[in-house]
């Protein structure tokens, strides 16, 4: 549900998932303001490391509710 989603935006990109860290999608703020194409796929890196950064600020793992 809407409970179990994250966010975190950043200058270059904004990144959506569900807490435990799927369905993620991705956009690069500077070619795509707009939000309209999804690089996640093929920006795994960035996308893992703008999620541990949400972990970090969070002090652990995100709580999930069924």
């Amino acid at each position: 549900g809407m409970y179990n989603r994250f966010f975190i935006r950043t200058d270059d990109y904004v990144l959506i998932g569900d807490n435990q860290g799927n369905e993620r999608t991705m956009y690069d703020l500077r070619q795509d303001p707009h939000e309209f194409f999804d690089i996640e796929k093929k920006n795994k890196r960035t996308s893992e490391e703008l999620y541990q950064h949400v972990l970090e600020l969070a002090g652990g793992p995100l709580p999930y509710y069924e």
